[in-house]
């Protein structure tokens, strides 16, 4: 039970560590997010909103109509800003402004790990706040949709978004660090618990099981408060503006997918660890099936092994190979190994005629 708790929090943080500390992870994630049509007509809302909030468009239409014309300003602006937002969405999904967003949100990561790591607060960039500073797009759209003449009016802080604010980054330094050491300490400290509980069982074949059952359940909580926290968490922060609720779902499912493989890899190697034990179980389907593998295993064992090792290396293949994921897969693809030594030393005792012995 213990083992399962930590292993649980050891997802969370390691979580943490892989997505939301890392630069090119986050900075990936960043781009993911404008490519989905919710957030991208959130973001075009949001930059036009700002647009036609800092600068009074509807005067400056006046301005530029003839006389006769002037009264038309005002629901000509009206039209300019619905125009826009379907305008600002096609922008968006351009490679050009992607890569706008994505070089915003990485510099504000750096900004805001730098002062997170302890750095000086000054590499932020308004009053020691770190910020996302979305004036790069706003300046895009704002010369495409209204022209060149009206940007100087944008005062310096349209466009700018506060993640972190100063009095917030003392708490935020402490969390930050916490989670760093966590997040491989209880990686280990869940291996060792599920070791000892193993070592210890009177009976340790029906402990491997419920090893397995444990990883099992631990991926399936991971998922389902993955997608319970996420969905209480997007409803109370749109709760005001409950029109971007779509968006900010959209934005949870693509930040912590992370998150949601985590779960799974726990559940496939629970179902490969409960399986193990099965394997080497009493019941008369389990021994047949030994029965059959007993020749193999016994006399070409190199291919055997071979296979468990190709597993692990095409499973490194198909992601990073960090600490945080690179520990417990040696130690499951390590018990692999020594789980079919024992099956053979188990088919060589049960059947020695099969398996070619004396």
């Amino acid at each position: 039970m213990l083992a399962t708790i930590v292993v649980i929090v050891s997802s969370l943080t390691v979580w943490v560590k892989r997505q939301v500390v890392n630069e090119d992870r986050w900075t990936n994630a960043s781009g993911r997010l404008l490519e989905d049509p919710a957030i991208r007509t959130a973001v075009s809302k949001y930059l036009v909103n700002e647009l036609f909030t800092r600068v009074d468009v509807e005067a400056e239409l006046q301005s530029q109509l003839p006389e006769k014309t002037q009264p038309l300003a005002r629901p000509l602006a009206g039209a300019l800003r619905e125009v826009s937002i379907r305008s600002a969405e096609t922008l968006l999904a351009r490679p050009e402004t992607i890569s706008l967003w994505k070089d915003a949100n990485r510099i504000t990561h750096r900004q805001l790990m730098s002062v997170l790591d302890g750095g000086s607060v000054y590499v932020s960039t308004v009053k020691g706040e770190v910020v996302l500073d979305l004036r790069p797009l706003l300046e895009r759209i704002g010369n495409r949709l209204i022209g060149e003449e009206l940007l100087p009016a944008l005062p310096a802080e349209a466009g700018k978004i506060v993640v972190l604010q100063s009095d917030e980054l003392k708490t935020a330094q402490k969390a930050t660090k916490a989670l760093r050491a966590l997040s491989v300490l209880l990686s280990l400290v869940a291996l060792a618990l599920a070791a000892a509980a193993v070592w210890l069982a009177p009976d340790r074949r029906r402990m491997v099981f419920w090893v397995g059952i444990a990883a099992v359940i631990a991926g399936l909580v991971v998922l389902v408060s993955r997608r319970l926290g996420g969905n209480y968490l997007t409803d109370a922060l749109t709760a005001d503006t409950p029109d971007v609720t779509v968006a900010a779902r959209a934005a949870w499912a693509i930040t912590t997918e992370l998150l949601r493989n985590s779960g799974i890899t726990l559940i496939l190697y629970g179902i490969a660890i409960a399986f193990a034990a099965v394997l080497a179980g009493p019941t008369r389907l389990v021994t047949a099936i030994r029965r059959f593998l007993a020749p193999t295993l016994e006399r070409r064992p190199l291919p055997v092994f071979g296979a468990v090792i190709a597993l692990f290396l095409a499973t490194l293949l198909v992601g990073p190979t960090d600490a945080q994921r690179l520990v417990p897969l040696i130690a499951l693809f390590a018990g692999g190994l020594v789980g079919v030594e024992a099956l053979r030393r188990q088919t060589r005792r049960e059947f020695p005629l099969e398996s070619g012995t004396p």
